[in-house]
């Protein structure tokens, strides 16, 4: 059994018809941990991962990047199966509160005197740890950051991946506040 000393935890995998979640098993390494939060492979080959900004703005926490075009995205990307068999070799490992959920925290409790460091994404992820930690009564190291999600804009973000999306500034709103 591997061992586990810090967890990176997400809300849910992947729902969708052109990518899924990269597993453990897909990359060769043992683990009870079965699909790896945040790391989508592709069902459908025409579709660019560079869309999903979920996914940009983890591989800049990874690798401590701000990915801030597509060529920093592709060097990155590429890097990201390596850096995921990094981290499972010292014992870091990406999941989904619903898949530790939904075996009602195995691998947490498999571990639970192991565990050094959980890292959230999201408040899913965070409810979920807080909650585990009282049914346990035990007190994990915990650190809660927002969720990556292209829907999340959050100033945290600012520093591992662009945001492609381009706003008007709030004065342009006068039109609608300020009518002739």
């Amino acid at each position: 059994m591997n061992k586990i000393k810090t967890l990176i935890i997400g809300e849910s995998p992947f729902n969708s018809k052109e990518y899924e979640n990269l597993t453990y098993n897909d990359l060769e390494i043992e683990s009870e941990i079965i699909n790896i939060a945040f790391i989508p492979k592709l069902k459908v080959q025409n579709y660019d991962l560079y869309n999903i900004m979920s996914y940009r703005r983890i591989i800049g926490v990874l690798f401590n990047e701000k990915i801030n075009n597509k060529d920093s995205f592709i060097e990155f990307s590429s890097k990201v199966k390596k850096r995921i068999k990094t981290l499972a070799e010292n014992d870091i490992y990406l999941v989904n509160q619903s898949e530790l959920k939904a075996n009602d925290g195995l691998q947490l409790t498999n571990h639970i005197n192991e565990i050094e460091n959980i890292i959230c994404f999201g408040s899913k992820a965070a409810k979920y740890i807080d909650s585990f930690q009282k049914k346990y009564n035990i007190k994990f190291n915990t650190f809660c950051y927002p969720h990556p999600s292209g829907r999340v804009h959050h100033t945290f973000w600012d520093d591992f991946a662009e945001d492609v999306k381009q706003y008007s500034d709030k004065e342009s709103l006068s039109i609608i506040q300020h009518p002739k």
